[in-house]
Formats: structure tokens, sequence, C-alpha cells
């Protein structure tokens, strides 16, 4: 088997990615819910996330509410509470940066973190920083994450995936090959199902097989992006490492259940005025945020002239 890098680190990126995120935090605000078939949607009728145990029993994502109890009789079915949600995210990056100073928060529940020569300043290996990353979070926020680490995004971010829940899994330079060969196309982070059945009518089935492709031939037929996951996999760093970006806007929506096309349905004060309250309170909570960022940000100033 072609071995794809001769060089073990040449860099370090971890790719964190907390499990079953939002069902954890609830069990984590709920100890008792711990262990139980739980799953979050009961606003929408709709399941948008489950435990590990409920996943067990067949309950799946995007899964109606009626047919995930008729599944799983004894499901507790929670209302999403994404403010809950937000605050565990931004107390798992704090507990990132402590680790690195370089940490792009990719989405409420993932991350990527440069580990690259970190190791001499830990004594110790990049699976045994991510050992010590996994085990603060989850003494402090008691919720679980699984880790990669390997020598570019895309690879690091198939190491998350290895052994989920509660993993590490390491892929240096010099051991892709043997990773890639057990890993289809169409669960390559950024190949979609049409570029995965084109590549397909190439007989390109398992992530090993693109990566050992000709450049020439992915430059003919695939465009930038994918040329970069290509080259990722082959070990070369290609997609830019984006540190955190303040958001300019913030959206809350909420669907209403149960569903209606009746016109005196649609607009009812019960369900809109708790809605409206809870925008209003995030609003108020937001610009007392932003006045102690402001003052901390002054009385810095203040204290260094």
């Amino acid at each position: 088997m072609q071995v794809l890098s001769v060089h073990s680190w040449p860099q370090a990126i971890a790719h964190l990615d907390a499990d079953a995120f939002f069902v954890s935090c609830e069990q984590a605000s709920m100890p008792a819910l711990k262990g139980k078939c739980v799953a979050v949607g009961k606003e929408r009728g709709i399941i948008i996330a489950l435990s590990y145990e409920a996943k067990a029993k067949g309950v799946k994502r995007g899964m109606f509410v009626s047919d995930a109890k008729r599944i799983c009789p004894g499901i507790i079915i929670l209302d999403s509470n994404h403010e809950t949600y937000g605050l565990f995210s931004v107390r798992m990056f704090e507990i990132l940066k402590r680790f690195s100073p370089k940490i792009e928060e990719y989405s409420v529940d993932e991350a990527f973190i440069d580990l690259t020569g970190l190791r001499r300043l830990y004594s110790c290996s990049y699976e045994e920083i991510a050992v010590k990353i996994q085990n603060t979070i989850e003494q402090e926020l008691s919720i679980s994450v699984s880790i990669g680490i390997s020598i570019t995004k895309v690879l690091a971010k198939i190491a998350s995936k290895y052994k989920k829940p509660h993993g590490i899994t390491a892929i240096p330079g010099n051991k892709i090959h043997l990773y890639l060969s057990n890993i289809l196309i169409e669960d390559v982070w950024g190949i979609g199902p049409n570029t995965a059945s084109l590549l397909k009518k190439f007989d390109i089935k398992t992530a090993l097989d693109f990566a050992l492709k000709n450049e020439n031939f992915v430059k003919k037929y695939l465009s930038k992006p994918y040329i970069q996951i290509y080259k990722e996999l082959k070990g070369e760093p290609s997609i830019e490492f984006i540190e955190k970006i303040s958001p300019k806007s913030i959206s809350k929506a909420k669907s209403f259940y149960p569903p209606s096309q009746k016109p005196e349905d649609l607009i009812l004060p019960h369900q809109t005025m708790p809605f409206a309250l809870s925008i209003y309170s995030l609003t108020l909570f937001l610009i007392m945020a932003l006045k102690d960022r402001c003052f901390l940000f002054f009385k810095a100033i203040s204290l260094a002239s």
C-alpha cells in the first residue's frame, strides 16, 4: 500500500466533536437523564438530537416525535434550549483556549485546535494532550467529546469520528494510508452525494482511492474546494485555519407545534408571547454582556496606562 507522507507530525491539528451535544447538555443539567433514552425537538415535533441510548433503539434524527415514541416507548422528549447549549459551547471553547491559543470555533459543538509544537510545552504526546482536554471538559462540564488529531483539518475530522463516542484517534502523516483505506468517499468531510457519485464512476470508492489519483485528473473534473480536500487527504494543508470571527447578527427561530394550515392558528398570543419574552430576555442579556466587555476593555486600558 502506497505511503502518502513520510513525515509523522509536520504540524498537529486536532478536531473536537462533542458527543450528542444537545442531549449531553440536558443530561449535564439534569443528571437523572444520564444513561436514558433522551431526545430533543418536542416543540417542533421532529427529533433534532438524541442520546446514544435512543439511537441504539432505532430512533433517528429527523424522525417525527410520534414515530420515536412508537419505536422507543420510554423515550424522554425535551424542548430544545439553545440558550443552554450556547452557554455550554462558550465554556467548552474557553477550556480549549487554556490548552492552545489557536482555536477555530467551527460550530456550536465542534472546533479545530492547533497543537503544533505543544508536545514540548506539556512534556507529552499529542494524544496525551487530547486526553487532558477530554478529561477537563468532562470534569468541568459533564459532557463527552471525541477528538481526532492529524496533520490537516480534513484528516483530523476523519480521525474524530473513528472512535465515537468519547474516543481519541491520532493519524500521523506516515499512517494516513492505513486509515483512508477504510473511509468511504461519501464519508469524507466536504464530499456530497453528487460528487461521490461522480467519483464512483471513475472507480473511486474510498478516501484512499481519491488521494492516490493523479492531480491532473482532480483538476480536470473537480473545482477548487475538492482540490483542497484532495490535497488535505494527501497530508498537504490546504484549507485555511480560521480563528473566531465575532458574529454580526444573531437569529432565533421557533416552529409551533402541532402544525396547522388554518389561518386562525397562525397567530396565537399564548404561543407567541412566551417566544417574544424569550427574545426580549436574550436581548437584555446580550446588552449586559456587551457592557461588561466594554467595561473590562476600558479598565484594562486604564490599568495599562
